[in-house]
């Protein structure tokens, strides 16, 4: 076993919605019904524009509204306003009027169609790429050819075009513009409008790389062997390695962040700092060069709690730095994390000879390494296991909860932990180190503010911060902008999910969370649109819903989570409800 980490796991939902309808009335608010439901298949193109089948062949469809009839083979992809078709294995183009702009002429290379698509034939910056004998052109919306029949198109990305004659590589841009004329071995596109990697002869007498601008001007020699795009959180770098094996950091604009005398440069958790690697041992660089950990340890890592603190490990020592450079402290054993307590005072958690215990900023122990595996640190409170049960002990070094329990587990950020055990009264632990008990459970679910139980076939609620304990739900469902939707005897209804107090006095037959201020509820067999004052907005739609209470949850979910839109489904038929954002 051993120290756990706390991931958050983050849960993709395909979602499909059964609808049995009779009558359908339109609503203007942020629930919609754009495409009937009647469609053999359904693809979005764009989140408003979406490829629909119909006995065998694709049209187009946006809000109710046929903008090309489902005549075609295939409707492949929607670029720049241009809605790209197959017909009899080609390519043709349409506007997202339904204007014919080309019938099919161009050969296409696969036939999946919307299910795999390469958009090579997309519309972008007003050109499309397409193959004509075995080459490719650039054309734009008016079938013109847009870069002259003497360059070979190699590759394109957005509005950069690597083009070649003679053997030798240029770029041009989607106007047909020459941005460097051919005149090298090779030519990639780094950075789109930025950066560009040439390949000639160096001065060595080797094939090298060098870059240009997005202006076509030569900003460095060839004097690198390759290069490497790295997409961090808030900028874009670039990666070039040297002939000498060396590695060095560039900007998206070609300047030299990081010279080249580190043999392995990497990013971490922070996009400001990055660890390298000279002869074999690690250290820490921030993009402005300056070095926080120098490169002569064994490995290196970056821990963040109230402060960043970087840790380098050497011969079974840990080696503390913190953000000005500092060599703070020295700690014999594995650091395995860091953390503070509600007065900021810094305390490690230490694994040495397979247990764990606490230490302080000062290295000395404030509780030994006796256990064999810690969960979590709240409010000077840290949850240890020893041999198969757990308790909790204080930063004094005194049991606060009995070692009894069999599971433990964080909440989501980690404010509180929970021990429980289905035979025994379970136990929560608060961020201001206060002990809330509660009843055995058959089952349990920890959110970021309370916990969730089931007992005797009904939900209980634990509120973590006030220790309130609603109860007698058959299920508790969803929360946002502060309403949680719940299930009871009597149906679904509204709660305040601080204190979880009734917020209407209506029960409906299903309910769905509040996205935008609105929801979608069901009652008296019409699909309604509510607002957070619990008014009638819209009906959507009239008739039986099919698996109410599951669909509903999924559609606020969806719309909660930012989707645009969501497909429906009725006796093998498709339609899209949209989501207004």
């Amino acid at each position: 076993m051993g120290i756990r980490l706390f991931p958050l796991s983050i849960t993709t939902i395909t979602i499909l919605i059964t609808i049995f309808f009779t009558n359908i009335v339109f609503s203007q608010d942020i629930y919609t019904l754009s495409v009937d439901i009647k469609y053999d298949s359904i693809v979005s193109l764009d989140g408003e524009f979406f490829a629909v089948k119909e006995n065998g062949k694709w049209g187009v469809v946006k809000n109710r509204k046929q903008i090309l009839p489902t005549q075609f083979d295939g409707i492949d992809a929607l670029g720049d306003g241009v809605i790209s078709f197959v017909l009899n294995n080609k390519i043709g183009f349409a506007d997202t009027l339904g204007n014919i702009l080309l019938e099919a002429t161009y050969p296409i290379e696969k036939q999946s169609y919307r299910e795999d698509f390469s958009q090579i034939n997309v519309f972008d910056y007003g050109a499309a790429l397409v193959e004509v004998d075995g080459r490719y052109q650039l054309i734009d919306k008016q079938n013109k050819q847009i870069i002259a029949q003497e360059y070979e198109i190699t590759s394109r990305i957005g509005d950069a075009v690597a083009i070649k004659k003679n053997g030798k590589y240029g770029i041009a841009n989607s106007k047909g513009k020459i941005l460097l004329y051919p005149q090298y071995l090779d030519i990639s596109i780094l950075i789109e409008g930025k950066l560009y990697a040439y390949k000639q002869i160096s001065t060595s007498g080797l094939p090298m790389f060098g870059l240009i601008n997005g202006k076509g001007e030569k900003i460095s020699e060839a004097i690198y062997a390759d290069f490497g795009i790295y997409n961090g959180k808030q900028a874009t770098y670039l990666k070039a390695y040297t002939q000498e094996g060396g590695q060095a950091l560039l900007d998206d604009e070609g300047k030299i962040i990081i010279p080249p005398i580190y043999q392995v440069i990497l990013p971490t958790i922070l996009p400001q700092y990055f660890a390298i690697t000279q002869n074999l041992e690690e250290g820490i660089i921030g993009k402005d060069s300056v070095i926080y950990v120098p490169p002569a340890y064994e490995r290196v890592e970056i821990k963040i709690t109230n402060d960043t603190f970087f840790l380098a490990h050497k011969e079974n020592k840990t080696f503390i730095y913190d953000d000005n450079q500092n060599h703070i402290a020295t700690i014999e054993g594995t650091i395995l994390d860091i953390a503070n307590n509600q007065k900021g005072e810094v305390y490690f958690v230490i694994e040495k000879n397979f247990s764990y215990g606490i230490q302080n900023a000062e290295g000395k122990w404030v509780i030994e390494p006796i256990y064999d595996e810690i969960l979590s640190i709240v409010a000077d409170n840290i949850c240890f296991r020893k041999k198969d049960k757990w308790g909790v002990v204080n930063m004094k070094n005194e049991v606060v909860v009995p070692f009894q329990y069999k599971e433990a587990k964080p909440s989501p950020s980690k404010r509180f932990f929970v021990l429980y055990d289905g035979k025994k009264d379970s136990k929560l632990l608060n961020n201001e180190g206060e002990i809330i008990s509660f009843a055995k459970t058959e089952s349990i679910m920890i959110t970021n503010n309370y916990i969730e139980y089931k007992e005797k076939k009904q939900r209980q609620r634990v509120y973590a911060t006030t220790g309130d304990k609603p109860s007698g739900f058959l299920s508790i469902r969803g929360s946002s902008n502060g309403i949680t939707v719940a299930k009871t005897p009597e149906g679904f209804s509204y709660y305040n999910e601080k204190d979880f107090k009734p917020l209407t006095n209506t029960f409906y037959q299903g309910a769905s969370i509040f996205f935008n201020g609105q929801a979608l509820v069901y009652k008296d067999n019409k699909l309604k649109v509510i607002d957070n004052n619990f008014q009638e907005k819209a009906v959507l739609l009239e008739g039986e819903i099919d698996n109410l209470e599951m669909q509903l949850n999924n559609i606020g979910l969806r719309a909660f989570m930012g989707a645009d839109y969501y497909i429906v489904k009725n006796k093998n038929k498709y339609g899209v409800i949209t989501i207004k954002q």
